[in-house]
């Protein structure tokens, strides 16, 4: 049984999506016959994993390890002892720990900001790089063995791949997507100002996450008569987006979700960290991107695209959004680290 080792976190203030796309390349490595096995810091990162495991795979292997610092590669050997495989997902992880890792262990290290040059066997960034962006990307990992890059390979989970989407003629129901929390209102904001005498028939449909502080009132505009449907705790996000003609969406790994779906969006920049992302999908012709809602008037803009959003332009779209991604990362990504084995 090949060594498969994964070491990730997730807390309140980092969030899930470290866990979620490790678990997606646990559960293909799984299925490509390795034993994947958790190393995670602490008890909170223990129960975010169980929160969000796919009980099919409910024999996966976790253990609490204590370093939540990342300063002790000798507290790692001691569970995995020599001859594995690493594969590493943190902001906290140091090009010192990583050395140390690789005294006993094949590294795999999926990164996402370019900070450090990691002296690893194997780096997954799945950013968006055209062939402009290349060389840069490719000089950021100059002491990486081998180095994944882009939407091929972001690791999502499996409902979203072998599907697709269908381009109808009107626009009838439109997506509002913002993770779990929603801090500078987007969805609020699109809900009270939606030119609903403009668009008659169309019905928004939000996805509003645990943490949304607006959820209390979006859920009484619903009930007031609006053309909203809320959904929440969703389990087959793929199944939600399929409903739908478009979305309108903040930036992160939900833009590879959709389009591996092929879902033509529209995106707006709600964190700095979003902005790099959505301009490089608008680059490539995939999101449109609308504008940063702390300093743009996103909403006159989104409006305005929603008038002139025709089947051709959401057609070719949703062809480019395709060619991006098609829903197998993960897949492709386990058996990069199984052949470092």
């Amino acid at each position: 049984m090949a060594k498969i080792y994964i070491r990730t976190d997730g807390n309140k203030n980092i969030a899930s999506g470290h866990i979620m796309r490790c678990l997606s390349v646990a559960y293909a490595l799984s299925d490509l016959g390795a034993e994947p096995h958790f190393l995670l810091s602490d008890d909170e990162s223990v129960q975010m994993f169980e929160a969000c495991l796919d009980r099919k795979y409910s024999d996966i292997k976790k253990t609490v390890m204590g370093d939540g610092n990342y300063h002790e590669p000798e507290t790692v050997k001691a569970v995995t002892g020599k001859d594995c495989v690493i594969l590493l997902d943190s902001y906290a992880v140091t090009a010192e720990y990583v050395d140390g890792l690789e005294r006993f262990a094949k590294v795999a290290y999926i990164d996402d900001i370019r900070e450090q040059d990691m002296n690893c066997d194997l780096v997954i960034n799945y950013d968006i790089v055209t062939d402009d962006m290349n060389a840069e990307y490719m000089n950021s990992y100059k002491r990486a063995k081998r180095v994944l890059l882009g939407g091929k390979y972001a690791p999502l989970r499996r409902q979203f791949a072998g599907k697709k989407t269908e381009i109808r003629d009107d626009i009838r129901d439109i997506l509002i997507l913002t993770g779990n929390t929603d801090r500078e209102h987007m969805q609020l904001g699109l809900v009270k100002n939606f030119p609903y005498e403009d668009f008659p028939g169309v019905t928004l449909h939000l996805v509003v996450g645990a943490s949304n502080t607006d959820g209390s009132e979006l859920k009484q505009m619903a009930s007031d008569g609006k053309p909203i449907r809320i959904y929440e705790h969703v389990s087959d996000m793929a199944d939600v987006m399929l409903k739908c003609d478009m979305a309108i969406s903040a930036g992160g790994t939900t833009l590879y979700e959709l389009c591996a779906l092929g879902i033509p969006t529209m995106g707006i920049c709600i964190a700095d960290n979003q902005k790099f992302s959505l301009k490089a999908f608008n680059a490539a012709g995939a999101v449109k991107y609308m504008g940063d809602i702390r300093k743009d008037d996103v909403f006159e803009a989104v409006f305005a695209q929603l008038k002139n959003y025709d089947r051709d332009t959401r057609a070719a779209q949703s062809l480019k959004m395709r060619e991006i991604c098609d829903g197998h990362g993960a897949e492709r990504t386990a058996e990069e680290i199984l052949n470092l084995l």
